[in-house]
């Protein structure tokens, strides 16, 4: 018998049921964290538990970190059953039901979904071989009300994505689109971070003013660090990046995928070294 690969807990109960008064339903009040389940482990947990609680404090939702902990073990445990050791896990807090209007009730009781996903297909072979990306008509909005925050609403990252997929049907290994902030600045992938390298020096761009921490990216400038490698972490227009020799993005999921080309502005511009990503992906893997 074929086990099932999709999964979803919500507040400790196996359901994929959902009061249609849930804030992040009706308001995107709420946060998330997507994380990869390797060899039956959640792959750097404690990262993505800082993120998610530093969230839940900014959007003053009440949640301890003890519950948070206990309905992941609960659901580690439901996937152990099933005999799920590699997954994506995505991990969604709203502030739980409560009223029409935008004002929240005063006994909030925040809910915890827990999700498990298949593993994206073909995803070491992109890792081996790199991606083709194209940048997006859609931008990001900056300054952003909320920056760096994974909070529920990503109607940017949606609207970019539907132009990501229909460029993919194209040819297959286009695999992201790159974001640019309204002044053509850029910032980050629809669902990955950035960096781009040029002799012996990392950038990255800067998400002060928009854009997502991603967890990868943490452990990319930790390990530059470590290194003394030169980083530059700023803004960018994104038809500057032709003055690099290469681009790599990154995310919790995917690790790090080289990019061999980009599309910006009808411009294909190539991308012949992965030389930094190719000693991150050794390192980090």
């Amino acid at each position: 018998m074929q086990m099932p690969t999709q999964l979803t807990q919500v507040d400790g109960m196996m359901t994929d049921q959902l009061p249609t008064s849930d804030r992040g339903l009706m308001y995107g009040d709420g946060l998330f964290e997507t994380m990869r389940l390797q060899a039956g482990q959640y792959s750097h947990l404690e990262q993505h538990l800082q993120r998610l609680l530093a969230g839940c404090r900014q959007l003053s939702i009440p949640v301890s970190p003890e519950t948070i902990e206990s309905q992941l073990q609960s659901f580690l445990t439901k996937l152990q059953h099933q005999a799920l050791d590699n997954a994506v896990i995505k991990l969604i807090i709203t502030r739980g039901s409560g009223g029409r209007g935008y004002q929240p009730p005063a006994d909030e009781k925040p809910r915890i979904i827990l999700q498990s996903h298949p593993l994206p297909a073909r995803l070491s072979h992109y890792q081996q071989h790199g991606i083709t990306c194209i940048t997006a008509r859609q931008t990001v909005a900056s300054p952003a009300v909320l920056p760096g925050v994974k909070h529920l609403n990503r109607l940017e990252q949606v609207l970019a994505s539907i132009e990501l997929q229909q460029a993919s049907q194209r040819h297959e290994d286009i695999q992201e689109a790159l974001m640019v902030d309204t002044a053509g600045r850029l910032l980050e992938g629809t669902r990955s971070n950035v960096f781009l390298a040029r002799e012996d020096s990392l950038f990255t761009p800067s998400i002060a003013e928009a854009g997502i921490a991603g967890i990868m990216r943490q452990l990319v400038l930790a390990l530059a660090e470590q290194r003394g490698w030169s980083l530059v972490v700023g803004q960018l227009p994104v038809t500057q990046i032709q003055d690099f020799q290469e681009m790599f993005v990154c995310n919790s999921i995917i690790g790090i995928w080289p990019v061999n080309c980009v599309s910006v502005a009808g411009q294909e511009i190539l991308f012949p070294q992965h030389r930094f990503a190719r000693e991150i992906q050794q390192v980090l893997a």
